[in-house]
């Protein structure tokens, strides 16, 4: 399992200055298809069973679909969020953008990449690029217990998939 907390560089035009932005990535690798992968991941249903950073998604994996779920980290902490879906290409990548009721402040675009690598095997790569005016404050202050709770669901997910009895 591989985790990477780091920093987008990226250049707004050839003449401006470079900005960072904070972004957080894990990777898992996991012995299964990337069909199968997909189709745990997809099965929000599911998560209340055995996902333990979204122990709740209501909604379905669409492009445009409004998503409504729970982030749960650690025994105390359980926000409630509602992100838009912005890209689906099955079976390799899923994407959805959320943020805090005041445009701007904050926002967080969460993503799943399944990359083959042969013999049945991939790697998850899991994560989220942050955004708004609040970015690098919740970036510092948080993102170790982010970065925490996504290897947890990954871990969880590397289970659920390789198990023998994946279904709800």
């Amino acid at each position: 399992m591989a985790c990477v907390l780091d920093r987008v560089q990226v250049r707004e035009s050839p003449s401006s200055m470079t900005m960072t932005i904070p972004s957080l990535q894990t990777e898992i690798r996991i012995e299964a298809t990337a069909d199968h992968v997909w189709e745990v991941l997809t099965d929000f249903e599911c998560y209340p069973q055995w996902n333990p950073l979204l122990s709740k998604v209501r909604g379905r994996p669409v492009v445009g679909e409004r998503l409504h779920a729970t982030i749960t980290m650690g025994r105390f902490l359980r926000l409630p969020i509602r992100p838009r879906v912005i890209l689906v290409e099955a079976p390799s990548e899923l994407r959805w953008r959320g943020h805090l009721p005041i445009p701007g402040l904050f926002s967080g675009e969460h993503f799943f990449l399944i990359e083959p690598r042969g013999n049945g095997r991939v790697s998850l790569i899991h994560g989220e690029v942050y955004g708004g005016l609040l970015r690098h404050v919740f970036f510092n202050g948080v993102g170790r217990l982010t970065r925490s709770a996504f290897n947890k669901m990954n871990e969880a997910l590397k289970r659920r998939v390789e198990g023998t009895n994946a279904a709800c």
